[in-house]
């Protein structure tokens, strides 16, 4: 639990970051100065996702294609069987 110290304390470190970004300098300033690792790993992020998202593209296209009269669930409980339970005719999977 914080005592009225620390709470003075994170006060005054809030304002003092507060007057150094308005300022635009001090050490609030530089942390938020993107560095080359935050923006390649933004980048790779970036792509990371990109290819995930044409990963499950693929996936829709050839399940229409195998099954064109298949449903937005059916598809789902393909793409991630894990969390599906699928019914066909009687049985249950």
């Amino acid at each position: 639990m914080r005592n009225k110290t620390d709470h003075a304390n994170l006060d005054a470190e809030v304002q003092a970051a507060e007057a150094s970004r308005q300022a635009g300098r001090g050490s609030y300033a530089m942390r938020n100065t993107p560095h080359q690792c935050d923006v390649d790993a933004e980048a790779e992020a970036a792509e990371t996702r990109r290819q995930g998202t044409e990963l499950i593209q693929q996936h829709l296209h050839a399940h229409l294609r195998n099954n064109p009269d298949s449903s937005y669930v059916s598809w789902i409980a393909t793409l991630h069987p894990e969390n599906a339970e699928v019914t066909i005719g009687s049985t249950q999977i």
